[in-house]
């Protein structure tokens, strides 16, 4: 089988990970980097009771959160409406960030995983801002990508499943290159509050 070389990556992780240097100190240390919910993602305790099975409720107070301001976008570098890019979805800031960072090459086929959306009730814009579709496409856009673009939702799995559909499309010779993404921002309580009903999560958080 062919291998297939890594030759650039970026990344925005909880704990002030900005980098690949900074992810592989991070695992050095073994810092796992939980903490409480941050007052200033919203106000936490009205959604939070010891008892596991309290509907509506969960017994995990944390959680890994990225510390940067997610809010902080610089939209026209990359050409974008400040309009719009205030009802774009977090997440599609971020990834253009982060891949402008990580790849500056064009011609590059683009696969994208993308889970949560909290900014779906967002009215304006969202057939640009923050529908599934448009994440990776308008990372296809801007760095104008010409071969293949997905988005897909496997849930758990769905950085796993872009990595595997990447590494098919490289073996193939569908494409010669590409990039892989994977990205998930709960800026809400309900998939905590949804998830800790079902007794997805642990107490601890880890």
């Amino acid at each position: 089988m062919t291998p297939i070389a890594v030759i650039g990556i970026e990344c925005r992780f909880p704990g002030d990970v900005t980098s690949g240097e900074n992810l592989w100190d991070k695992l050095v240390e073994k810092n796992f980097a939980r903490s409480r919910v941050p007052s200033d993602l919203y106000n936490f305790d009205p959604f939070y009771h010891p008892d596991e099975d309290r509907y509506g409720t969960t017994n995990n107070d944390g959680g890994h959160f990225v510390t940067e301001d997610i809010s902080l976008f610089d939209a026209s570098f990359f050409s974008i409406a400040p309009a719009e890019a205030m009802a774009m979805d977090s997440m599609q800031r971020l990834l253009l960030e982060v891949t402008y960072e990580a790849l500056e090459n064009s011609g590059t086929p683009l696969f994208r995983e993308m889970q949560r959306r909290d900014m779906e009730l967002a009215p304006r814009y969202q057939s640009t801002s923050v529908s599934q579709t448009m994440l990776s496409n308008r990372l296809s856009y801007f760095f104008d990508m010409k071969r293949p673009r997905i988005t897909l939702d496997t849930a758990c799995s769905s950085g796993l499943v872009t990595v595997h559909l990447a590494c098919q499309s490289l073996r193939t010779g569908e494409s010669s290159m590409a990039v892989v993404g994977g990205s998930n921002l709960i800026l809400s309580p309900d998939i905590q509050i949804e998830m800790s009903d079902m007794h997805f999560l642990s107490p601890d958080s880890i």
